[in-house]
């Protein structure tokens, strides 16, 4: 009976162990999220990337240079509904000179004039999905200012054979920092309807390349943005003064490249450390399997000091 009673109380004194953690690991698959969750509100990824090409591509008619600008950036749902995705926006970029900055309206603000603004950007946008799959194609406008923010409007669409393509638009702001990095946030102007869940809640598969996204992407040098100004006057002005204009305009070109566009390519280290956040379910799995393993051995420790002892030999009493 005495043994009986002690393997009683290491029975009960394993219980509150199995208990908590079984408790924990409730607890952990709980904080899980679950990849096919209805995404509530709009889309709202915070952005981060580099500029991976970036080269003096001409000068307009007042002098204004011309840049060949890919921003290839990671977009990152901070409520991790949507894994994450790679954006890729291929630019041309026309900077203004002080005399030669347009009036325009803010892009975000419609309804106020775009002040202290630098340049303008406008061309193609991709989108690729965590599959790699490029899940929807489009067009950016953007103005960047003097304080090296960026509004930007993306407007994207499915390659969907079906009726109805699926339509996205994302707007915010980024800044551009000295050496080619960006960071920022995006939101679109509402929930993502069906179509773009299941175009972008998916698996994550093998990555592509900003360089696969952009295959068979053309960008058309866009129309002058910038007035005239007093360097250019149609021409006007004779040599010396075209002459001086051409220079100014290479100094400002060469402003901008060294201090505020200087591609740079993203190193290894940054890429793993982008796609770090999407292994997390893998750790929880894999810390999950060690907690029901542990629960296990427990449990079966409890179950065997449970067990009557062998019956006392009454005919030896």
């Amino acid at each position: 009976m005495g043994d009986l009673f002690i393997r009683g109380l290491a029975a009960r004194r394993w219980q509150p162990v199995a208990v908590a953690a079984l408790l924990a690991l409730c607890s952990l698959f709980a904080a899980v999220p679950v990849a096919g969750a209805t995404q509530q509100g709009p889309y709202s990824p915070s952005l981060s990337g580099h500029a991976v090409k970036f080269a003096l591509s001409g000068f307009e008619p007042d002098f204004d240079p011309i840049y060949n600008v890919v921003l290839s950036t990671t977009l990152h749902d901070p409520r991790a509904a949507v894994p994450d995705t790679m954006l890729v926006l291929s630019m041309y970029l026309e900077v203004f000179k002080p005399d030669t900055t347009p009036v325009l309206p803010d892009l975000l603000h419609p309804n106020q004039n775009a002040t202290n603004l630098a340049g303008f950007m406008q061309g193609k946008a991709v989108l690729v999905s965590a599959a790699g799959h490029i899940a929807y194609r489009g067009t950016v406008l953007a103005e960047i200012f003097l304080d090296n923010t960026v509004h930007v409007i993306i407007n994207l669409h499915t390659d969907s054979t079906q009726i109805v393509s699926s339509l996205l638009r994302l707007s915010g702001v980024f800044t551009l920092y000295k050496g080619g990095t960006q960071t920022g946030s995006l939101h679109s102007n509402g929930p993502l309807d069906p179509a773009a869940r299941d175009a972008l809640i998916v698996a994550r598969g093998p990555a592509m390349t900003w360089q696969q996204a952009l295959n068979g992407v053309s960008v058309a040098v866009p129309r002058m943005m910038g007035t005239m100004g007093s360097s250019g006057q149609g021409g006007q002005g004779g040599p010396r003064a075209q002459a001086n204009a051409r220079n100014q305009a290479r100094s400002q070109a060469t402003a901008v490249s060294s201090a505020l566009l200087a591609a740079t390519p993203v190193s290894r280290a940054t890429a793993t450390s982008q796609s770090d956040g999407n292994n997390i379910p893998a750790a929880v799995a894999i810390g999950g399997g060690l907690v029901l393993v542990i629960v296990g051995v427990l449990l079966w420790r409890a179950s065997r000091s449970r067990r009557p002892g062998p019956a006392p030999d009454v005919a030896g009493k």
